[in-house]
């Protein structure tokens, strides 16, 4: 779980001047999954106050964090967003899963939303085996029974031109009740 409003993982709002490096996004989900950057030249910028007022991760295409890859991520959903001058597929959690596609869609592999990119959005991917899907801000944008598992999940930002304001991941399916709590938190 990473919340851009609290890099630090503590229990208060983070204040960060706009546009500093950031080197480590702290995991809060106790699990110590951290994000990290140790060259300089690759790390995110903060972006203080730029949705509703609380901060975001602000990426170029070059940089990103890496976090240990894991290979039990099933769903990830996130507060996202890809710059509008970005015509990219990309991957912006590492791993083989494309989640936007070059005409500034969220997507999941094949799947394309038909949802833009390029405002921020509650984006949630469920990657199980039999049951993939894609909601954006709470809408089902597609399905699919494929039986592919993903490849872990290795980096943050990666290829993405963008922001990201939230990201929380787990390791199995969610039931729908589940998920529309988790978009709900994440709409605050």
């Amino acid at each position: 779980w990473l919340d851009a409003n609290n890099i630090n993982g503590d229990d208060t709002a983070d204040s960060i001047s706009d546009n500093t490096a950031i080197n480590q996004w702290i995991d809060q989900s106790g699990n110590t999954n951290h994000a990290g950057q140790g060259t300089a030249a690759n790390r995110p910028t903060y972006g203080a106050a730029e949705l509703n007022g609380k901060g975001v991760i602000n990426f170029t295409a070059t940089q990103s964090y890496d976090l240990s890859g894991d290979s039990n991520i099933r769903v990830i959903a996130s507060v996202i967003k890809q710059d509008s001058s970005q015509n990219a597929v990309t991957k912006p959690f590492g791993g083989n899963q494309n989640l936007t596609t070059s005409a500034q869609k969220f997507s999941l592999g094949a799947i394309d939303s038909g949802a833009l990119s390029t405002t921020y959005s509650i984006v949630v991917w469920q990657m199980v085996a039999g049951d993939y899907s894609i909601h954006v801000d709470g809408t089902n944008k597609g399905s699919s029974t494929s039986l592919l598992s993903p490849d872990a999940f290795d980096k943050m930002g990666n290829d993405l031109l963008g922001s990201i304001a939230e990201v929380i991941a787990y390791d199995r399916a969610l039931s729908a009740v589940e998920r529309q709590k988790l978009e709900g938190y994440l709409a605050h």
